[in-house]
């Protein structure tokens, strides 16, 4: 009878950790904040400075975090290099209120990561507003110690 009391208890015990680790992980993700390995959680932050140095127009500190050979996808099948994308991040035009990706999941495999997630960017191009959710699909890899993205492709959701 105590065996089988023991057993019971145990039973309880590591149900209890069983959703407490269910609920830690819901809850981690719900809010936003991917669960991540490290090297995913450095592909997710440099993913997050990038964003911020495009709402800031500074296109000068963006430029090292995109490969020489960096092209970007739209759903319409437009390329754009890295020299596109820095010109668009300098635009005078061009404001950014929101340049948020949510939802993220990063795999990463021996020195290449994809990051997908939904891109939301919110603001104004040429006095016009925009408000847009894009499905994003980003290949970084890690070169001299940093990770870098080589390509993108963007849909409109």
């Amino acid at each position: 009878a105590q065996q089988r009391i023991y057993k019971y208890k145990k039973r309880l015990y590591d149900m209890k950790w069983m959703y407490f680790l269910l609920f830690s992980l819901v809850a981690a993700t719900a809010h936003g904040q991917p669960v991540l390995n490290a090297e995913g959680r450095a592909v997710f932050e440099r993913d997050r400075a990038l964003n911020s140095l495009i709402m800031e127009h500074d296109a000068s500190q963006a430029e090292d975090y995109y490969d020489a050979e960096f092209v970007l996808t739209t759903s319409s099948g437009k390329m754009k290099s890295k020299q596109d994308i820095l010109d668009e991040v300098s635009m005078p035009e061009l404001t950014l209120e929101v340049n948020e990706t949510t939802d993220v999941v990063v795999r990463v495999r021996k020195g290449t990561a994809v990051l997908t997630g939904i891109l939301h960017q919110r603001g104004l191009l040429n006095g016009k507003a925009f408000d847009v959710r894009l499905r994003v699909t980003d290949t970084w890899h890690l070169t001299r110690g940093k990770w870098v993205i080589l390509a993108g492709y963007a849909s409109k959701l």
